[in-house]
Order: C-alpha cells, then sequence, then structure tokens
C-alpha cells in the first residue's frame, strides 16, 4: 500500500511546487510597477523643471509632472485653455520680433546686421513652434514627446539615471549663466548704442515697439537656451541606455544563450532613439540650417573691419561667431555620440565568444549595423555621426579659409 501511495504524494508534491512557482511569478509584478515609479521619478527629476520653465515663458502647455504618465491626467479644461491663449501670445509676440528684424534688412541701411538678428530671431520661433508642437503632455493627444517617454518606459529597464540626473544639473546652472550676460547684452545694446530692432523706422515711432521687442528677447533667449538644454537632456538619456546595455552584455556568460534577447533589446533601444528623432528632428533642421549661415556671415563681418564699424557692433559680430559655433558643435557632438553608442554594439559583439550555431545570425546583424545609418536626425534628411559632423566642419572651415584668401 505504502508503495501505491507515494506515487500520489510525489504527485501532489510536485503539483504544489508549481503552485508556489506560479504564485512567485504573480507576486514579482508589483516589483515591476515599483520600478516603473522609480524609473518615471528620475526622469521627472530630469525633465520637470524645462518643461516647468518652458512653460512660464510660453513655449509649453499641459502637465509639467511626468508621474501623470502612470495614470489618467485630470488637468481642468479650463486652465489647458488659458495655457493655449498664453502660449498664443508668447508665440505671436516672437513672430512679430521676427518680422521687425526682416523689415530691418530693407530699411535700416545696415543689411548684416539686421539680417544676423533675422536668423536668430528666426531660431527662437523654431524652438518655441517644436516645443508646442511636439512636446506637451495632454489628454486630448499624445504628442511626440510622450509616446517616446512610453517607449523609453517600456523599453529602458534596469537603467540608473543618477549619472544623467547630475549632468542635467550642471547644464541647468550652465544655461542659467548664459542667460544672465545674453539679456543684459541685448538691453544696453538696445538702450545705450540703439543696436536693437527698433532703431529704423516704422518700429522707431512708437515706444511700445522697444517694450515688445525688450520683452521678446527676454522670452526668446529663454525658449531657445531651454530648447537647446531639452536636447542636450535627451541625448544623454539616450546614451546612458546603451552604455546600460553594453554594461550587462559585459557581465553575461557567451553569447550563445543570450543573443536573441540582446538583439531584441538593441531593436528595442533603437525605437526609442527613432522616436526621439521624430521629436527633436525639426528643431535640429533649423539648428543646422540658420546657425551655419549665421557662423559664416559673423565670421565675415569680424574678419572684414571697417572704419564705420563700432566696436559695440564688433562685439556682437565676435559673439554671434561664438554662440553659433558652440550651438553646432553641441548639436553635432551630442547627436554623433548617440549614434556612436548605437554602433557600438557591432565592436561589443565581435570581442563575445559565439558558437557555431549563432555565427550566421550574429553575422547577419553585423551586417545590418554596417548598413544605413542610425540614430538622431536633421530633419529626417541625414543621421548626425561622426562623418556627417566632420563633413559639415570641413565645409565651413573651407569657407573660412577662403574668405581669409580673399584681398580686403
Amino acid at each position: 500500500m505504502s508503495s501505491q501511495v507515494s506515487p500520489r504524494n510525489m504527485a501532489s508534491e510536485s503539483l504544489h511546487s508549481r503552485q508556489n512557482k506560479a504564485d512567485t511569478f504573480v507576486v514579482s509584478i508589483p516589483d515591476d510597477a515599483n520600478g516603473n515609479q522609480l524609473f518615471l521619478k528620475r526622469l521627472n527629476e530630469i525633465y520637470s523643471p524645462a518643461l516647468k520653465l518652458l512653460k512660464l515663458f510660453g513655449a509649453y502647455y499641459g502637465q509639467t509632472n511626468l508621474k501623470h504618465l502612470e495614470c489618467t491626467p485630470t488637468s481642468p479644461r479650463g486652465k489647458q485653455i488659458f495655457s493655449k491663449i498664453y502660449c498664443g501670445l508668447m508665440i505671436s509676440l516672437l513672430c512679430l520680433d521676427c518680422v521687425m528684424a526682416v523689415s530691418g534688412i530693407f530699411t535700416s541701411g545696415a543689411e548684416f546686421v539686421f539680417l544676423m538678428f533675422t536668423l536668430i530671431k528666426l531660431m527662437i520661433v523654431i524652438c518655441g513652434i517644436t516645443s508646442l508642437a511636439f512636446l506637451p503632455l495632454t489628454t486630448t493627444r499624445r504628442s511626440r514627446f510622450e509616446q517616446y517617454l512610453r517607449s523609453l518606459i517600456t523599453n529602458s529597464k534596469g537603467i540608473n539615471f543618477n549619472f544623467v540626473r547630475k549632468k542635467s544639473r550642471k547644464g541647468f546652472i550652465v544655461i542659467c549663466l548664459l542667460y544672465v550676460p545674453i539679456v543684459t547684452f541685448a538691453v544696453i545694446g538696445d538702450q545705450k548704442l540703439d543696436l536693437g530692432l527698433t532703431c529704423c523706422k516704422p518700429w522707431s515711432e512708437w515706444f511700445g515697439f522697444r517694450v515688445i521687442a525688450q520683452l521678446s528677447t527676454i522670452i526668446g533667449s529663454a525658449v531657445w537656451l531651454l530648447s537647446m538644454y531639452f536636447f542636450y537632456l535627451t541625448c544623454r538619456i539616450l546614451v546612458e541606455c546603451f552604455d546600460g546595455l553594453y554594461k550587462r552584455m559585459s557581465s553575461l556568460p557567451p553569447l550563445s544563450a543570450d543573443f536573441p534577447s540582446l538583439k531584441m533589446e538593441h531593436h528595442k533601444l533603437c525605437e526609442v532613439v527613432e522616436l526621439a528623432d521624430k521629436m527633436l528632428a525639426p528643431l535640429l533642421l533649423g539648428v543646422v540650417a540658420l546657425y551655419i549661415p549665421m557662423l559664416c556671415i559673423s565670421f565675415y563681418n569680424s574678419v572684414i573691419f571697417r572704419e564705420d564699424l563700432k566696436l559695440m557692433a564688433l562685439a556682437a559680430d565676435i559673439s554671434w561667431c561664438f554662440i553659433a559655433a558652440g550651438v553646432l558643435a553641441i548639436v553635432l557632438f551630442f547627436g554623433s555620440k548617440v549614434s556612436e553608442k548605437i554602433h557600438s554594439f557591432q565592436k561589443i559583439l565581435q570581442t563575445l565568444p559565439v558558437s557555431t550555431a549563432e555565427e550566421a545570425k550574429v553575422l547577419l546583424f553585423l551586417l545590418d549595423l554596417q548598413g544605413e545609418p542610425k540614430g538622431l536626425s536633421i530633419g529626417g534628411l541625414l543621421v548626425i555621426s561622426k562623418s556627417t559632423s566632420l563633413a559639415i566642419a570641413g565645409m565651413i572651415v573651407s569657407y573660412f579659409t577662403v574668405l581669409l584668401s580673399l584681398p580686403r
């Protein structure tokens, strides 16, 4: 009898063990939910300060707290309408400021100076419009920023953003330090040296236009700096995601058992980059299309010094030259960094041991990585990579060389 009962006992014990395993699996779900909450908290600490300031300066409406992504936002509809009206008013001021700069090219007699003003003001308008079009977190529609955030939360597990958070604080301090002298220089140039948009007709006939120009400078400078800061934060986050994947790869056993999962995780992170690219591509197109001419024109004005050129105007040309060069360098450097991290997977795979059964799969994946470049793009037309950055830098340097060789 005992020999007949023991198989039943063994069966009941195995059934009991399977139930325990199932129970253990079910209990692990809240841990994942807690992980998502912590992940959102870290993202909120990185992005929320920039969103709040963009909202203050009229380039953003909607939720500024990313923790609302885990539940349905309950923002009052009337409050959103008021915020949209405020944003529309601020963008209208920036557009009027741009119109004033364009008209000055034809009426002021200082074509180069007002051409520089036009490029600067047009870039500010692009920053404001792209922020309003792609960033707001609302209940009515899912913006490109929200699509990027949800994909980041879903596909970036176990990433530690403490390093990015520290860098975000340092970056925030830098833009604050830049904002003060930029606004101060613009106000002094307008008030003391008559180096502003209202120095020519019809804008000089009414004092209100000068007030509008000063207000637009204060608002526009903040929107421009915050847009560049937003790009910087996104690049830092994307780079950290791939760094986290590669750190886990370095501690894994031989590749044969984990290659499909690693390939899938890399593919998901590439999808996150694609969504970030859809959000940032119009802004990057504006930066490259406007700041390359701005850099060339300001360098020309700085090198070809004329006797009738005021010292303050020369200082403005040199400042614009450094600003354009700095912004282009930041965009190309961090954009190239993202592309480099995506394709670093290729170098890491070549160093890992691969079984004979997996060699064909790894080879096909390496060929895919060697193909079309992946990363953030300039308006969806050209991916920012090291080769792209070197080509743009070479084009600018060649222009400078030709300019310096011309007789003065």
